[in-house]
């Protein structure tokens, strides 16, 4: 370096160092922090001190391979905007099985999967997703019961018939769960209803 002049050394030392912190976060954008300390929301996100690139669900298969094996709950709620992107992958009974597989989610002992599979039902228009919409009314999380509940309103045009209160309660909502329940087999006298007991 230039010994005569100090603010030139200065300039070339943060020039190196501004231009190590760009290409270290390039490439496959892996490394290690605690806590995400430094990041914000953004493309990185930190599974188990793990520094990766955002990770992006394009289907139902990769939807099943995360919830599978999950890093953590906070992993799982990330996702909660891949229901827009996700598409039903293979044949015809390749996709049966993973409709039923999203439908059992609304079963899952976590939020994060029963968020996912109600969001996913709840913005087709598909009389065989009701039961699992039914059965996740009466969800103790109520985000997702009302998710399920707007749901129903979508798939049976019954916008206003089963109504709810400003600030429904889970009260509430059990008592419309019996409504959409008379509903859906009143059209399918047959139909077979999620029992939540039996889980």
């Amino acid at each position: 370096l230039i010994e005569e002049d100090q603010s030139l050394n200065t300039a070339f030392g943060v020039l190196f160092l501004v231009r190590s912190t760009e290409l270290m976060a390039l490439g496959n954008r892996k490394g290690r922090l605690k806590a995400s300390k430094g990041f914000g929301e953004g493309n990185l996100r930190n599974v188990n001190g793990k520094l990766l690139g955002e990770e992006i669900v394009r289907n139902t298969e990769d939807l099943m391979k995360l919830i599978d094996n999950p890093s953590d709950e906070e992993d799982l709620l990330r996702i909660k905007q891949s229901f827009k992107n996700l598409a039903l992958t293979g044949d015809s009974s390749s996709k049966a099985k993973q409709r039923a597989w999203i439908r059992g989610l609304v079963t899952h002992r976590s939020v994060g999967p029963r968020w996912v599979g109600v969001n996913f039902l709840a913005n087709r228009r598909d009389i065989d997703n009701a039961p699992a919409l039914i059965y996740a009314v009466s969800d103790p999380n109520l985000e997702i019961a009302m998710k399920a509940h707007n749901g129903l309103r979508f798939i049976s045009r019954k916008i206003d018939s089963i109504r709810l209160p400003e600030k429904p309660s889970l009260e509430d909502f059990l008592v419309a769960k019996k409504e959409w329940e008379k509903w859906y087999l009143s059209i399918r006298p047959n139909g077979q209803l999620l029992d939540r007991r039996q889980k």
